[in-house]
């Protein structure tokens, strides 16, 4: 299954960004991965790659 970039989340947290999504839009838990000590302005759209062109919301160029 592919991920788009609107399937992707990203929240600032006092670990550091925390990264979520879920492919399979049914609002319930998807998945999660914590960047512990990388905040969310650390990170940048080639961060995220996808199988087309997109850009994942609230990231930096």
């Amino acid at each position: 299954m592919d991920m788009n970039a609107d399937e992707v989340a990203l929240e600032d947290t006092d670990l550091g960004a925390e990264v979520a999504w879920d492919v399979d839009r049914d609002a319930g838990d998807g998945s999660s991965v914590p960047f512990v000590e990388i905040g969310k302005d650390d990170l940048r759209q080639s961060d995220f790659i996808f199988n087309t062109p997109q850009f994942a919301e609230d990231i930096n160029d």
